[in-house]
């Protein structure tokens, strides 16, 4: 089928080569409104809406309004605080509103149709088959926002403490719908679900020491957050990437599931679950109990870890002393895992390589007298333990803690006296040099803690759902590809202006 739009061209065999070209657009409207009121200045109030259509929905339900209020109270000009010394202004908040998402793919809403090729004899036949039976009733996915926070400063603004509460419920949540076979059809997008995020913020940031020849300013910030499913559309569990990932109802968004290694099996042990096991062969935990050890889709599976963090935060320092600055930014989170399929099924001496000296052989179980750590197998073991069922492949082994504290900017500048600028007619001179992602300090093993890898299929293809219902095509809690690590990046530089 010729498709209208840009052509792409590469060079390459003639004969072998390949190329495809793609046209894509979509159109979204919107109007707003916005009232602002201040009584006294010291009484606040907003109140915003909007109407939003976009042509992504179904032509039943492509427009939404949505709207939010906002009203704040400044403690600083009430006469109880003014004589406060200490107290340079406070302020209390608080808002509540609706927004709304339409990130999915342009023309989902509509019957779609895939290509495919067909042998007629000899002859190679280009035809089409349905896709995807469209959604006109797909609308937008819609995010309930409460907001209760204070504002406060204090010793003339030296130091300045934000603090935020926060509760998000977001229904009609964009997913896909595993559909019968029967039908003709895999999937089809459309709006289910509802979950909830909820925590707090807080942000502090104090002049410690301030003088026209020497300062120090220190900052940080932390938020805490605590994630909910509250409903899946009537189902109870949503299955990703062949079921090694789960979501819950009451539990947070793919949690990993698998079996649990406990250890590596020592000489002596007795393990009526694991009868053929030998010293160095790992240790799983039976955790049905019905004296065998199953896969991680049977009853001895079990949710081992989640990619959502608990904590995220970020730490600053500024040193100056006359023309000099220094400035340090660090980053960290912690609280979250993913599944790591390279470390437990590719990159493992049970497939002939090993990939991971760290993962797979410092601290390995040699003999009954080289234990190692009590956590890294025998060479092989990984292939022996569980026979055919391959339990190990997807097991607790290929968990990771994702937490790290990664020092992500460094910098030096000198500001440049401005006599001799003004004797070369230019103003602002800065001279300095930086460095960005100089360390990360983490246990994690293989390139970046933050990289994911994107979903391989939707519904009853690679990676969808295992049970009817729902599946969900974000694979938040999966890597099985080695990300490459944060390129670390030394600048030297001149800023100046005429």
């Amino acid at each position: 089928m010729a498709v209208n739009g840009p052509t792409i061209l590469s060079l390459g065999d003639r004969t072998t080569l390949t190329a495809s070209n793609g046209i894509s657009e979509n159109t979204l409207v919107s109007a707003l409104g916005r009232l602002n009121y201040s009584f006294k200045g010291k009484y606040l109030l907003t109140a915003t809406v909007r109407q939003d259509g976009s042509s992504r929905f179904g032509t039943n339900n492509r427009s939404k309004t949505f709207g939010s209020i906002a009203a704040g109270w400044l403690l600083s000009e009430e006469g109880f605080i003014k004589n406060v010394d200490f107290i340079s202004s406070a302020k209390i908040r608080g808002s509540y509103g609706t927004t709304g998402s339409n990130g999915i793919p342009d023309f989902i809403a509509r019957p779609s149709l895939n290509p495919v090729d067909q042998a007629f004899g000899s002859r190679l036949v280009k035809g089409v088959y349905n896709g995807d039976p469209g959604n006109n009733n797909l609308t937008w996915e819609t995010s309930k926002k409460l907001d209760i926070g204070f504002d406060l400063s204090f010793m003339k603004n030296r130091i300045n403490l934000v603090f935020d509460y926060y509760n998000n419920e977001t229904t009609d949540l964009l997913l896909s719908r595993s559909l019968p076979l029967s039908s003709g059809f895999a999937g089809t997008l459309t709006n289910i679900g509802s979950m909830r995020n909820s925590g707090f913020e807080i942000t502090l940031n104090a002049n410690v020491v301030q003088s026209n020849e020497f300062s120090v300013t220190l900052g940080g910030n932390v938020t805490k957050n605590k994630q909910e499913v509250l409903s899946l559309g009537g189902a109870n569990e949503l299955f990703n990437f062949f079921g090694a990932l789960r979501t819950v109802v009451g539990g947070e968004l793919q949690q990993i599931r698998g079996t649990k290694a406990i250890g590596v099996v020592q000489a002596g042990d007795v393990l009526p679950a694991q009868p053929t096991a030998v010293p160095g062969d790992i240790k799983f935990e039976d955790f049905d109990g019905n004296g065998t050890i199953g896969d991680f889709l049977s009853k001895d599976g079990q949710l081992v870890g989640d990619p959502n963090l608990d904590l995220i935060y970020g730490l600053n320092a500024s040193i100056r002393y006359k023309n000099f600055e220094l400035f340090t930014l660090l980053q960290g989170q912690s609280g979250g895992s993913v599944y790591d399929f390279y470390l437990c099924q590719v990159g493992t001496d049970a497939q002939g390589v090993n990939l991971s000296k760290e993962f797979w052989y410092d601290g390995r179980y040699v003999s009954p007298s080289q234990t190692g750590d009590g956590k890294t197998p025998r060479a092989g073991a990984l292939l022996a333990t569980g026979g055919a069922a391959g339990v190990g492949f997807v097991s607790s082994l290929g968990v990771q803690k994702t937490n790290y504290l990664r020092v992500r900017n460094i910098t030096l500048s000198y500001n440049i006296p401005s006599g001799f600028s003004e004797k070369y007619r230019i103003r602002n001179a800065r001279l300095f040099t930086s460095i960005e992602n100089l360390y990360t300090f983490t246990k994690f093993i293989g390139g970046n803690p933050d990289a994911r890898r994107n979903s391989i299929g939707g519904p009853g293809l690679i990676g969808g759902s295992r049970l009817s219902g729902t599946s969900d095509g974000r694979e938040l809690a999966l890597t099985s590809v080695p990300s490459l690590p944060l390129p670390r990046t030394w600048t030297v530089g001149l800023t100046f202006s005429f």
